[in-house]
């Protein structure tokens, strides 16, 4: 059978995510409720508009003026970007008046065996929405996922907590761990929705196995536990 090299991309975080509200309900006084925007292009290449792609391009006052200059350090400007995905429509994930390439419906905007942007893939994550999607592509990180809210951030992730304001459902809260464990099953990083990347390591993966019956509606979907222990399993073998 002969492998198939994918081809390896290069991230930058425009904006950094963040939530005024913590896993413990305690509140975070002028903490922005803003999401991560990441802009992804081919490595070994300038970034130009027909290869570059923003995820989650809604952009606060500051976080405009933090992208602005972090995309001047790799010599593009914002209105230079060539695509635009939303990973689900909620209104802190997309920039209200504007018209998006894509938004986390169900639609396919890679997996393309050539051209630009060959690679990607955009990969349904339903729970924290029933049409959230994450972008997949390989890096020098390995295989990197940008999650939007599928992932909240690592405290969250550690606490497995879900943002509970918005007021889900029981299934919703399952199907949420079981895209936790989904991508984790896979990921050696993630870019999430509202923090800093987190590494998968298995010390991770250690910890939330050990913590998983503090998730709430665990015990409906119990092969959350099996999907992370196979893959800190790998891991330890180095596969």
């Amino acid at each position: 059978m002969t492998s198939v090299t994918l081809p390896v991309y290069r991230w930058l975080i425009l904006q950094d995510g963040s939530l005024p509200i913590n896993p413990d309900g305690t509140r975070n006084v002028g903490t922005p409720h803003r999401c991560t925007c990441t802009l992804v292009w081919p490595e070994g290449a300038s970034p130009a508009p027909g290869d570059t792609l923003v995820v989650d391009p809604s952009l606060d006052g500051p976080g405009y003026g933090e992208a602005v200059l972090r995309l001047r350090t790799v010599g593009i400007a914002w209105q230079g970007v060539g695509r635009h995905l939303v990973t689900h429509p909620h209104g802190d994930h997309r920039v209200r008046g504007r018209e998006t390439d894509l938004c986390g419906c169900g639609q396919v905007f890679a997996v393309r065996e050539a051209g630009e942007l060959s690679g990607l893939q955009v990969v349904p994550c339903p729970g924290h929405h029933e049409r959230h999607v994450a972008v997949r592509f390989a890096s020098r990180d390995g295989d990197t996922w940008v999650t939007g809210d599928a992932i909240l951030g690592e405290d969250w992730l550690r606490a497995w907590q879900y943002y509970w304001p918005n007021g889900y459902r029981r299934e919703e809260i399952a199907q949420t761990w079981r895209t936790v464990a989904a991508v984790l099953s896979h990921a050696d990083l993630v870019i999430p929705g509202h923090g800093p990347p987190v590494r998968v390591t298995r010390e991770l993966l250690a910890d939330l196995i050990e913590g998983f019956g503090r998730a709430e509606y665990h015990k409906d979907c119990l092969e959350v536990r099996g999907l992370l222990e196979g893959r800190m399993g790998r891991m330890s073998r180095g596969t």
